[in-house]
């Protein structure tokens, strides 16, 4: 589950996700909704952002506009992950999910890097 609200100075992002192995999982976005199985979910495309920054919270050049971090997976196999774009917009150019090709959100198997 994804909830996305507007704000006058940004985007309020909370991700819950459920029946996932314990652990530090990465999350991104991804510039198109489709997001196929088949062929390795490659036709979700590359993340919202690139070249405006580095892959990675840590990375000293800052990330990308899809790099939100790492989402936190219980035990139960919950996590959830809340924060704020600052500057984004639903429907501009920052964090465009209402644009043509939409957005899907991806929960890694392993801890972003």
């Amino acid at each position: 589950m994804a909830n996305l609200h507007q704000s006058p100075h940004g985007v309020l992002v909370h991700i819950r996700v459920g029946d996932l192995p314990p652990g530090k999982k990465g999350e991104h976005f991804h510039t198109n909704a489709h997001c196929a199985a088949d062929i390795g979910f490659k036709s979700s495309h590359g993340h919202h952002g690139e070249g405006e920054g580095e892959h990675g919270l840590p990375n000293p050049a800052g990330p990308g506009n899809g790099d939100p971090g790492n989402i936190f997976v219980g035990t139960d196999g919950i996590g959830e992950i809340e924060f704020f774009k600052v500057g984004a917009s639903i429907d501009g150019s920052d964090l465009p999910p209402l644009d043509e090709n939409g957005t899907v959100i991806v929960t890694n198997a392993n801890a972003d890097d």
